[in-house]
């Protein structure tokens, strides 16, 4: 049983990672396409607000 557990984790290690890894990018990707329109968002209130003094 101990042998047959050991080999399972074993073969879980690097999909893990992987799955890891891919969490990872998605997480920096979302970042990432947040942070664009978020500076968008920024700069356009930015605009506003000089233009209204």
């Amino acid at each position: 049983m101990t042998v047959e557990r050991d080999a399972a984790r074993t073969d879980a290690g690097p999909e893990s990672a992987r799955s890891d890894q891919r969490v990872a990018d998605l997480r920096l990707t979302e970042q990432q396409h947040l942070t664009r329109p978020r500076s968008e968002l920024a700069e356009t209130r930015q605009n506003a607000r000089e233009q209204h003094t």
